[in-house]
């Protein structure tokens, strides 16, 4: 139950400045290092020496690749016609890609 309280706090953050995670002409690398100013210490408040579970661990790295992929925005040229597993596969290797460069 924690964990999740520690999810909506970061969705809070995250969408109080979403005007700033979206905005084009704020470069991907100040909106990454804004983020993790920003949302991730709010989502890891707390935390201290608990132990995570697999289960809370897959759901931090579900919902971060979602603030993420909204962030980094989608890649260019995709199809958007191919199933969306696909087009996630190819959207998380960019997050993967910008990330990484940072």
């Amino acid at each position: 139950m924690l964990i999740v309280y520690h999810l909506q706090s970061a969705s809070r953050a995250f969408f109080a400045n979403k005007l700033i995670f979206l905005n084009r002409n704020v470069s991907i690398r100040n909106k990454l290092q804004f983020f993790n100013a920003i949302v991730t210490p709010i989502a890891c408040f707390g935390a201290g020496p608990r132990c995570i579970h697999n289960a809370n661990m897959t759901k931090l790295d579900i919902n971060f690749l979602r603030m993420i992929r909204s962030v980094v925005g989608a890649p260019d040229g995709i199809c958007w016609g191919d199933p969306w597993h696909e087009i996630l596969h190819v959207w998380n290797q960019r997050v993967r890609e910008v990330v990484t460069s940072i």
